[in-house]
């Protein structure tokens, strides 16, 4: 039986993911390093995640990718708005 109840489970869980900051990061140490069970859920995601540190990380958005999807945005509301006046 594990000696953990659901919010320790989820700091173990999210702190394996790295998804803890600050506080919760150092509760999630002390407690893998104080219960078995927490250092156990720890090292079965650790050991499962492991492989995916390998794979590539996608490359950033371009600046440029995000700039032309701003000016088309801006530039499909101006049609809409002449359409607008024009159809007046």
């Amino acid at each position: 039986m594990c000696s953990l109840d659901r919010r320790q489970k989820q700091l173990v869980f999210d702190y394996s993911l790295g998804l803890t900051t600050g506080e919760e990061i150092v509760q999630a140490e002390q407690l893998i390093a104080s219960n078995k069970d927490a250092a156990e859920i720890h090292s079965k995601l650790k050991a499962v995640l492991e492989p995916l540190g390998s794979i590539v990380p996608p490359g950033p958005c371009w600046d440029g990718l995000a700039e032309r999807t701003i000016q088309r945005l801006c530039e499909e509301f101006r049609t809409e708005r002449t359409l607008v006046k024009t159809a007046r």
